[in-house]
């Protein structure tokens, strides 16, 4: 599924939601689909050549959180009913999810225009970041230290890090 679709998909839905006051399974789906966009996403500006290393973490930092933030708000979904926030859940969503679809647009738009991304773009990213997250902390849909550590490929976090080090090595050398 195209994240466009998945978003708009996902938009719909939760207006359906809203309306009925109950979480609906196809949301879910939705959700998880969606969640492998941004994960694809990730993978493309971690392998990107085209860019520096400090753009390409941008990108990737920005993917990364649109995944992280939209499996919270799947896993608040889940719950939603055994903790009694059913239509709650539902309007933390709605309040959290035009920043996730803008950013989901946002980075699919620079794909295919690598080698043209701006610092004036990367400082946008960042503060688009920094007000999704804080838009994501304030309606409860943005995991915690704890969650987000837990998302982290060990073996990937240290094959980059020994990566890192060798090349500082070289740089020192």
């Amino acid at each position: 599924m195209e994240t466009k679709d998945g978003c708009s998909s996902l938009s719909t839905e939760l207006e359906e939601m809203r309306v009925s006051r109950k979480i609906s399974n196809t949301a879910l789906s939705t959700i998880d689909a969606v969640v492998e966009e941004c994960k694809s996403r990730e993978k493309f500006w971690l392998s990107n050549m085209e860019l520096s290393p400090q753009v390409a973490f941008v990108l990737y930092h920005a993917s990364r959180n649109t995944r992280i933030i939209f499996g919270k708000m799947h896993s608040r979904f889940i719950h939603a009913t055994q903790l009694h926030e059913n239509p709650k859940v539902v309007n933390d969503a709605a309040i959290v999810f035009p920043e996730l679809s803008e950013m989901c647009s946002l980075l699919d738009s620079l794909r295919g225009r690598a080698r043209k991304i701006t610092p004036e773009m990367v400082q946008f990213i960042r503060r688009r970041v920094k007000t999704l997250r804080n838009t994501a902390q304030k309606a409860s849909m943005l995991p915690t230290v704890k969650e987000e550590v837990e998302s982290v490929d060990k073996a990937e976090l240290t094959r980059e890090l020994e990566e890192l080090a060798a090349d500082l090595r070289v740089n020192l050398i």
